[in-house]
C-alpha cells in the first residue's frame, strides 16, 4: 500500500541521511580529510576487502549523493566500519600535523 510504501521511502532516506553525517563526521570534521580524499580512501579501503564489487568514484558530484550510491552495494555498517578505521588512522597518525604538547 502507498502510505506504507512512503513510510518505508522515509525510513531508507532517513539512515542514509543519517549514514552520510555520520561519514561526513569521521573523515571531514575528525580525519581532516577533503571530501575527495575520503572519498578516495573510503573507495580504496572497500575495494581492498572487496575487489570484486564495482563501485562508482567520486567525481564532485556531491558527497552525499556518492555515499548513497556506496549504500546500495555496501551495507552501512560496513560503511561506517571502513570511516572509523580510516578516521583512525589518521587521528592516531604519529605524523600528524598537530601535536598536542604535554607538561
Amino acid at each position: 500500500d502507498y502510505a506504507d510504501a512512503s513510510e518505508k521511502d522515509r525510513k531508507v532516506n532517513s539512515s542514509t541521511g543519517i549514514l552520510e553525517e555520520k561519514v561526513i563526521q569521521l573523515l571531514v570534521i575528525n580525519a581532516r580529510l577533503s571530501k575527495s580524499a575520503a572519498a578516495t580512501a573510503l573507495l580504496n579501503a572497500i575495494k581492498n576487502k572487496y575487489p570484486e564489487i564495482s563501485l562508482p568514484n567520486f567525481r564532485n558530484t556531491g558527497f552525499g549523493e556518492w555515499i548513497r550510491k556506496i549504500a546500495r552495494h555496501i551495507s552501512p555498517s560496513e560503511i561506517l566500519h571502513f570511516a572509523t578505521t580510516i578516521r583512525n588512522q589518521h587521528v592516531h597518525d604519529k605524523n600528524n600535523d598537530w601535536i598536542l604538547n604535554r607538561k
